[in-house]
């Protein structure tokens, strides 16, 4: 029985609840220090049990399940992630209970494979620069069910020395000939026509790196936090570089009385919860429409504008705006600034 169509009908169990016939010598579930047997009737049980389909799941640990049909060539051909509750054979699938409970007593033991940066990429019959940034589509953007101005599809195929759910070659990747929008698995996802663009293009992913002076870009959960200009006088010292894709994005922080800032070179305070922080950005952006999100996906507006910019003696690139916040609370919060064409954020990590 040739792959494509035992992955057919794997699909149609996972969507259906049909019956599709398991290997006769039952199927492996595999990590990284070896596999474990799933036997013939518990491997039917599986295929038949399937669960509910699902959107794909985002790079995390997974298992391999692997099998041998009548020509006696093992090959991989399913996948677990449990941190994720997914389950890829075919299709993607949230396993039902039954179907959990089978893959994870054969997992006892087990150690789960990380997954891999892409080693190669082609975008339709281009190879593309930085593989390994192009993990960005596997992971960004908000799920849409209209797609306008996406025209066509172009092929982004994902590739590694060693099969990941992503890199497999049967995970169906694309990015809009038109406007910004990324295509996993029937799945429409809205993402930054800059980092869109960049894709078309086959260039790399990749955030504009920071200048001298700064260390590495902030990243999700403020781990770490935006970089700040460390060692410099005035307000230099309070210059922030955002993470941001195509184009800079600045930060000049003007902070109330009794805040300060904790540590060197990062976006961290102390003192500034309750208080009104003025932040100037400078950013490569028509339009400026920044949100501020905190713990637990708290929300908050501005106090005060945007307000466009005229003359500045601040000489970082981009457009001028000015905004006021005051943070309720401690923790990490997350500044996203972008039109629908750039995007970027800073990462502020308030301790107090």
């Amino acid at each position: 029985m040739g792959r494509a169509v035992v992955i057919a009908l794997l699909a149609l169990s996972l969507a259906a609840g049909a019956a599709a016939k398991a290997p006769p010598s039952g199927i492996k579930l595999c990590g990284t220090n070896g596999c474990a047997t799933i036997g013939a009737q518990a491997a039917e049980q599986l295929f038949s049990l399937g669960g509910t389909p699902g959107a794909a799941a985002r790079p995390a640990p997974f298992y391999r399940l692997r099998w041998t049909w009548e020509n006696g060539q093992e090959e991989t051909g399913g996948y677990w992630l449990p941190t994720q509750d997914a389950l890829r054979l075919g299709g993607w699938a949230a396993p039902d209970a039954a179907a959990a409970a089978t893959l994870t007593a054969a997992a006892n033991g087990l150690q789960p494979f990380a997954p891999a940066l892409p080693a190669s990429v082609t975008v339709g019959h281009r190879a593309a620069a930085d593989p390994a940034s192009y993990t960005r589509l596997l992971v960004e953007g908000t799920r849409v069910s209209t797609w306008v101005g996406a025209l066509d599809w172009i092929a982004v195929k994902l590739g590694s020395p060693d099969p990941s759910p992503w890199t497999d070659g049967t995970y169906d990747l694309r990015v809009s000939k038109g406007s910004g929008f990324v295509w996993r698995e029937g799945a429409v996802y809205r993402i930054p026509l800059s980092l869109a663009r960049l894709a078309r293009s086959a260039k790399s992913l990749a955030p504009s790196p920071p200048p001298a002076g700064f260390s590495s870009l902030g990243a999700a959960a403020c781990a770490p936090a935006s970089p700040r200009q460390a060692g410099a006088n005035g307000w230099q010292s309070s210059e922030v570089f955002g993470t941001a894709t195509g184009s800079r994005l600045w930060a000049l922080f003007f902070l109330p009385e009794g805040a300060s800032w904790s540590g060197s070179g990062r976006a961290s305070l102390v003192g500034a919860v309750g208080n009104d922080v003025k932040i100037v950005f400078r950013f490569g952006s028509t339009s400026f429409r920044p949100v501020a999100s905190g713990p637990a996906g708290v929300r908050i507006r501005p106090d005060w504008g945007p307000t466009p910019h005229g003359w500045s003696n601040w000489g970082r690139p981009g457009a001028e705006w000015g905004v006021g916040y005051t943070f309720p609370e401690p923790g990490c919060w997350r500044i996203h600034a972008g039109d629908g064409t750039v995007a970027g954020d800073v990462w502020l990590d308030i301790a107090s």
